[in-house]
């Protein structure tokens, strides 16, 4: 998953002795300490919104179904998030971005609270309009 590989690159880079660092795939990002004129982290938008975020040793994820989609013939498109209860794509019209102490709790989180239609006890996830 992006999140698997965004913890391995976060840890190559603590492993060479950085200590500040913010790795992004695909608008999911991890970030390792504060840049230098900003010690409260990391500011990243939410993919496609104007909402903002700070990030300190810490991860976000935004799952939607919205960009990749599966063609089901001419009509039919769906998108590739599944619901595991009923075996089909889930239909949403949100989007949802979970920050978490790693990336891969992060991915994790936010796929499984946009199936749910909400965030898991515990989990502070971001529901915004996709």
């Amino acid at each position: 998953t992006v999140g698997y590989g965004t913890d391995g690159a976060i840890g190559v880079l603590r492993g060479a002795g950085i200590r500040r660092a913010l790795v992004d795939v695909s608008g999911d990002c991890c970030a390792l300490g504060a840049p230098p004129a900003t010690p409260g982290g990391w500011m990243v938008q939410i993919a496609g919104t104007s909402r903002e975020v700070h990030l300190r040793d810490a991860a976000h994820a935004t799952s939607s179904d919205a960009k990749a989609t599966v063609r089901l013939g001419p009509l039919s498109v769906a998108g590739h998030i599944m619901d595991p209860a009923g075996g089909t794509p889930i239909e949403t019209d949100q989007q949802v971005t979970v920050i978490a102490s790693t990336a891969i709790a992060a991915d994790a989180l936010s796929t499984g609270a946009l199936v749910l239609g909400r965030a898991p006890d515990g989990v502070r996830a971001i529901f915004t309009p996709q």
